[in-house]
């Protein structure tokens, strides 16, 4: 009996040690771990590349990501450049006013939907966006080139942009072109400085400019060990080099040079 009021006092005591203290409460923002722009941003890719085959959430999920570019803008130029697929492709002008940011869509098949979304400066220093499109083709709504690098060009007082970029229409049609803006009265705007023709041997055009120029090669019509030719930029961009294609959409040999004389580009003598 003795050894049972022992026990029951001892139980007693731990109960009263082990009391439950007050809960404290956690707030559930306290819990939720911060992404960084970059994080969020790969979360909106990983979602894009795993909805590949179904085209309304696809789009959905696309424009959240645009939407995001634009809300995280200022970070961009802060970002160095990079040219990473499975990414985004980042790259700003020398002057840090326009910045590119392409990536790929998942909304095409072999021809690769990019979608591009612009970054610029005002006159004011303010930060705007504008998405560019294919404006070749009214019904198209994104760029289908992703853009790895920017050119400078002064022309007296004012400056423009040259885009390089590039694409594909299919697995074996490989795209590129470059594409000419300009800030201009707080807007970014498409400049119609090229020639309005399609670039081929025989050199045809028609009156007129174009805000871009753009060539498509075949890779049927090129051996295993050849390269595919790219635009080239001299003279600070003042000249342009096209490489040419036949009308089999193979490799000439031959480019076309473009000179930049009083406002617009011209086509000059063959290379």
């Amino acid at each position: 009996m003795k050894y049972l009021l022992l026990l029951f006092i001892s139980i007693q005591l731990v109960s009263c040690k082990t009391k439950k203290q007050p809960v404290e409460k956690i707030s559930l923002s306290d819990t939720i771990v911060k992404l960084s722009p970059p994080e969020i941003i790969q979360q909106h890719l990983n979602i894009i590349d795993s909805l590949r085959a179904n085209d309304e959430p696809l789009e959905t999920e696309n424009e959240r990501l645009k939407q995001t570019l634009i809300h995280y803008k200022h970070q961009f130029f802060l970002m160095k450049d990079t040219l990473n697929f499975d990414w985004l492709y980042i790259v700003k002008s020398k002057d840090q006013n326009l910045c590119l940011i392409s990536w790929d869509t998942r909304m095409g098949g072999s021809m690769i939907e990019y979608a591009t979304m612009a970054l610029f400066k005002d006159s004011n220093n303010q930060l705007k966006s504008r998405l560019l499109i294919d404006s070749t083709d009214k019904h198209l709504s994104n760029s289908y080139m992703h853009y790895d690098t920017i050119y400078t060009v002064n022309q007296k007082d004012e400056i423009f942009y040259l885009a390089q970029g590039f694409g594909q229409g299919s697995s074996s049609l490989p795209w590129q072109e470059i594409k000419a803006l300009e800030i201009k009265n707080n807007k970014l705007i498409d400049l119609r400085i090229f020639p309005d023709y399609s670039p081929d041997i025989f050199g045809d055009f028609t009156p007129g400019f174009q805000n871009k120029l753009f060539v498509e090669f075949d890779l049927h019509k090129f051996g295993d060990n050849d390269k595919v030719p790219e635009i080239r930029l001299q003279d600070k961009g003042k000249t342009i080099l096209v490489p040419l294609p036949t009308h089999e959409e193979g490799f000439s040999g031959k480019y076309q040079r473009l000179i930049f004389k009083d406002g617009n580009y011209h086509v000059k003598q063959y290379k």
